[in-house]
């Protein structure tokens, strides 16, 4: 005997089915895409609004957080300046002993029975000192790490 009761949650599903249908090819219509975009287009506009003075240059808010930033790094590295170099070069050496590990495995895998001179890897990572904040910098690092400028 038929049930009118099983019919319910199958005119509910196939409701349900249907409404999520219509929204997929909804999705896929040029009106649909149009009016996500311009949705997306307003969102970033206006996220971007408060970092731009609208002439495409930063706005005084920004200027003002960078600034505060460039002289927190700078006070940092004067009070804690030997400590960042101390760690520059506890850094280096570090990856120095690294590369001597890696290169007596290499040593190891190949059968040769001479040992690496650990003075050969000495040094690999040249440093200067940066002119703005004189900190210690790769000889090849295009900017500092400490104040993000040029170190030359």
């Amino acid at each position: 005997m038929f049930n009118f009761m099983m019919i319910v949650p199958l005119l509910i599903f196939g409701a349900v089915f249907v409404f999520m249908m219509f929204n997929m090819v909804g999705m896929f219509t040029g009106r649909t895409q149009k009016r996500m975009m311009n949705h997306a287009m307003k969102t970033m506009k206006t996220m971007t609004d408060g970092l731009t003075d609208g002439n495409g240059g930063m706005s005084n808010n920004l200027k003002d957080m960078v600034t505060n930033l460039t002289e927190m790094q700078k006070d940092l590295y004067e009070e804690h300046g030997e400590s960042f170099k101390d760690l520059a070069r506890m850094q280096g050496e570090v990856e120095a002993e690294k590369t001597r590990a890696k290169a007596q495995a290499v040593k190891d895998v190949f059968g040769s029975d001479t040992k690496v001179d650990p003075s050969m890897f000495a040094g690999t990572t040249k440093k200067i000192t940066c002119k703005n904040c004189g900190s210690l910098v790769d000889s090849d690092s295009m900017y500092c790490k400490i104040c993000g400028k040029r170190p030359f």
